[in-house]
C-alpha cells in the first residue's frame, strides 16, 4: 500500500553521501502497490546534492505492464500545462521517465504533470535532440496515470505520480526488462524561487542533461 512509502518518506532525512546507485532491480509483482520495493532518491542535476524538497521513486512490473511511482515534497504543486502532449517541463511541476530497451539507440520520454497534463515521446537516436521539431515525436504508449495530493503529520506536503505503462508498447516484455536503461526525472516549481525550477533525477547525470542514456540507471 501507498501508505507503507508515505511513512518510509516521512521519517527519511535526504542527506546524501552516496553515489546514486546505478543498479536496480524492478520485482514482479501483481500488487497495486508491493511493500519492500527499492527507493531511488533523487539527487540534484549535475550533483549528488539532495533536492531542497526530497523525492524518492520506486518501479515494478508484472506480466504487461511497467509500474513507475513517485513521491515528491513540493510546497507549491503548479502547472500551466494542459492536456496531451504540452510542453510540460516549461510549464510547471511535472514527474518524467526516460526508458530504453536492452542494446536499443531509440527510447521513449513520458511525462506527467500533477494535473494530469502528459506528453509522450518516442525518440530514435539521443542524436535528433535538438534537431526535429517535437511534433514529430509524439506517440502514443498507451500510458495510465494516477495522481495524489499528500500532507503528511510532519508538515511535509507535495505529490504523488504512478504512471503504468503498457511493456509491449515502449519495446519491453515482462522478460525482457534486463538491461534496460531509465532515469525518473522532475522539474520542481515554486513561485518563491527566483532562480527557476529546481531539477533532479535518480540518476546521477555528471553534466549536461537527462537525454544522456550512458548515465541512467540499469534494470538487473
Amino acid at each position: 500500500m501507498i501508505e507503507y512509502y508515505l511513512d518510509i518518506f516521512e521519517k527519511t532525512k535526504c542527506e546524501h553521501s552516496l553515489a546514486a546507485p546505478q543498479n536496480i532491480s524492478c520485482r514482479f509483482s501483481e500488487s497495486d502497490f508491493p511493500e519492500g520495493l527499492e527507493p531511488m532518491w533523487y539527487r540534484v542535476i549535475n550533483t549528488q546534492r539532495s533536492p531542497r524538497e526530497k523525492a524518492m521513486a520506486f518501479m515494478w512490473h508484472n506480466a504487461k505492464t511497467l509500474n513507475v511511482c513517485s513521491i515528491m515534497e513540493d510546497s507549491d504543486v503548479h502547472t500551466g500545462a494542459a492536456g496531451k502532449n504540452d510542453r510540460t517541463w516549461a510549464k510547471g511541476d511535472v514527474m518524467e521517465l526516460f526508458i530504453q530497451a536492452p542494446n536499443a539507440r531509440n527510447y521513449y520520454e513520458l511525462h506527467v504533470a500533477p494535473n494530469m497534463a502528459t506528453l509522450e515521446l518516442s525518440i530514435p537516436d539521443v542524436s535528433v535532440m535538438g534537431k526535429v521539431k517535437l511534433e514529430e515525436l509524439f506517440f502514443e504508449s498507451g500510458f495510465t496515470s494516477s495522481l495524489n495530493l499528500f500532507n503528511l503529520k510532519s508538515g511535509i506536503k507535495g505529490w504523488l505520480g504512478h504512471m503504468k505503462i503498457p511493456l509491449d508498447k515502449i519495446g519491453l516484455s515482462s522478460g525482457k526488462l534486463t538491461g534496460s536503461r531509465f532515469a525518473v526525472c522532475r522539474y520542481n516549481y515554486n513561485h518563491l524561487w527566483v532562480e527557476g525550477p529546481e531539477i533532479s533525477s535518480t540518476s546521477y547525470f555528471p553534466a549536461g542533461g537527462f537525454h544522456q542514456p550512458d548515465f541512467w540507471q540499469n534494470i538487473i
